[in-house]
């Protein structure tokens, strides 16, 4: 119980999104969780405790981006939009695709002909959404300048100039 609010608020922080979609939250930890391996299991996740097989991991995305849903219902509007702003809110409990809301008409619904930009986050600069941002890019460039300094210290300190 505690296990899933913890990770439903990390996911809410992360996505910097308004506390409507407390319950997006919640229902993708219970998802992460079930794919991920517990000791409690001798390191199998629930998910191949219950099917017998491992899920697959390729449709997994970080929680909240924007992305691009297509639009398949253009009635016949050659000029009409092509595709939706829309957030991605996780996974959709038995059928293929993503679970995203649209930001012009408010609404969920599932699509697989998404477009995803993985660094913007819409409800960021709202009142509602939380403060806390963190940026993945920004943190491995960090992580790959840490790397490099601790590198040519180690070379340096073996008398050779650079290591590269």
């Amino acid at each position: 119980h505690w296990h899933i609010l913890n990770v439903a608020q990390a996911l809410w922080f992360q996505g910097s999104l308004p506390i409507e979609f407390w319950g997006e939250c919640v229902l993708i930890a219970g998802y992460l969780i079930n794919h991920t391996p517990s000791s409690v299991l001798k390191e199998k996740t629930p998910y191949v405790v219950l099917h017998g097989q491992s899920p697959s991991y390729t449709h997994l995305c970080i929680f909240g981006p924007l992305c691009f849903a297509r639009n398949l219902n253009t009635n016949g509007d050659k000029f009409a939009s092509h595709s939706h702003w829309c957030v991605f809110m996780g996974y959709p409990y038995g059928q293929k695709g993503w679970k995203v809301y649209d930001l012009e008409t408010h609404e969920f619904f599932v699509s697989w002909d998404i477009t995803f930009f993985e660094n913007q986050f819409p409800f960021h600069h709202t009142e509602t959404a939380p403060t806390l941002s963190i940026s993945i890019t920004e943190e491995a460039d960090l992580e790959n300048q840490i790397d490099d300094r601790v590198a040519n210290q180690k070379w340096v300190a073996c008398g050779i100039d650079s290591w590269r």
